[in-house]
């Protein structure tokens, strides 16, 4: 298993400004597309598993049971990132699409061809 840039520059960070740390966690908790889908249909939160459930279901195509474990988890990795917190950088901010296309632009440069492809793991079921 191979940890990416990112996820080793959490793992090590043990500086007392833990301003880059936090933004590396919130970002990490964001890479899957369906967390990224979830944050902005619920930009204050997940205040109703039903909701979240119902919206996944019928927009996002996952059965029951798979929307509700995905929920779930959602709310533990946001919680833990603190995604909803205060002061977090929105998921389409322009600071934040501009810095995404920079890191795509420099995988691109330094060929990552050997590198998997990053996906939302799991999925639908």
């Amino acid at each position: 298993m191979k940890l990416t840039e990112p996820a080793l520059r959490v793992l090590h960070d043990e500086r007392e400004d833990q301003t880059e740390k936090l933004t590396l966690i919130r970002d990490l908790a964001l890479r899957p597309s369906i967390h990224k889908k979830l944050r902005e249909q619920f930009p204050d939160g997940i205040k109703s598993d039903a909701s979240a459930v119902h919206f996944l279901m019928f927009e996002e195509g996952y059965n029951k049971q798979a929307a509700s474990e995905l929920v779930t988890q959602f709310k533990a990795t946001a919680e833990y990132a603190g995604i909803f917190k205060p002061g977090i950088i929105p998921v389409n901010s322009p600071q934040n699409e501009a810095d995404e296309v920079e890191e795509d632009e420099a995988s691109i440069d330094e060929g990552d061809a050997d590198d998997p492809p990053s996906g939302h793991g799991g999925g639908k079921r």
